[in-house]
């Protein structure tokens, strides 16, 4: 049954974004054949009108892109557990937990489909115009990373990938949470503005955790220097700060998790 759930989110979100990610391919085509077909010391002409209308489309697209990708995980959730549609949804034999998981995995995945879709276009359209300087540009990067990499900072950069995922999940609990929270105040008949004044709470309270942590030694002191006499390697100072961050948002993702989880078993009038 869980499978059958995470292919329902699946496709009720491909139906949406994947004819959106063909029009945005599709724009980026167009945006690179009219620039390709632009006469040269021409002034304004039809072609030049058409590439400046579609290169600006095409830049809306890609934002568009991520903040629909956003949006529809925020959509889906609302209508498959807080909505009408959510009287059909908790009958399944599947447990809260589980549901809110199916959620949570199938945000992270389409959204890190459309940031990659995002970069891969952009570097697409920077290459049509100039491929040489785009070449050259990411093979600086390169090199300049193989230059400086070495098992330490290739470790720390593995770690990047862990703590995107921490972080794009926590941000979908996070307004998860608001909604979940939001829809169990009161009679439930102003669950979207109790939504938006929970998450204006979340917000002020993580902000002033997130100061208090940042005012504890030896976070105040340099990276190398703990403020206790003791100093150690810059490598040592990132992995401090890197691990000190994701606890940090591993402690609201659960924190998040118990209110969603305990807001729909207890507070959900469905």
């Amino acid at each position: 049954m869980l499978g059958k759930l995470f292919k329902y989110e699946g496709l009720a979100a491909a139906r949406i974004l994947l004819p959106l990610y063909g029009a945005i391919v599709l724009l980026t085509g167009m945006t690179i054949g009219f620039f390709h077909i632009l006469p040269k010391n021409a002034g304004i002409t039809l072609p030049t009108a058409l590439f400046i209308i579609t290169t600006a489309l095409f830049v809306l697209g890609l934002i568009a892109v991520c903040i629909v990708t956003f949006c529809l995980s925020l959509v889906r959730f609302y209508k498959n557990l807080l909505s009408d549609e959510g009287y059909l949804t908790h009958t399944l034999p599947v447990s809260t937990g589980s549901k809110l998981f199916v959620h949570i995995a199938v945000s992270v995945f389409w959204m890190t489909v459309s940031i990659l879709l995002v970069c891969v276009l952009l570097f697409l359209f920077f290459f049509s115009i100039d491929p040489e300087q785009t070449i050259r540009f990411v093979s600086q990067i390169i090199q300049d990373l193989q230059a400086e990499m070495n098992p330490s900072k290739a470790i720390a950069m593995l770690e990047m990938i862990p703590l995107y995922l921490l972080s794009v999940v926590t941000l979908f609990l996070q307004f998860f949470t608001a909604l979940a929270v939001g829809a169990g105040i009161g009679s439930g008949k102003h669950k979207i503005l109790n939504a938006v004044l929970v998450y204006l709470v979340i917000y002020v309270v993580r902000n002033i955790v997130g100061t208090m942590i940042l005012l504890i030694p030896p976070l105040t002191f340099t990276m190398t220097d703990t403020g206790f006499g003791v100093y150690i390697s810059e490598f040592a100072a990132a992995n401090l700060v890197l691990g000190a961050v994701m606890i940090y948002e591993l402690v609201f993702c659960a924190v998040y998790y118990c209110l969603i989880y305990f807001s729909m078993k207890k507070h959900l009038n469905l």
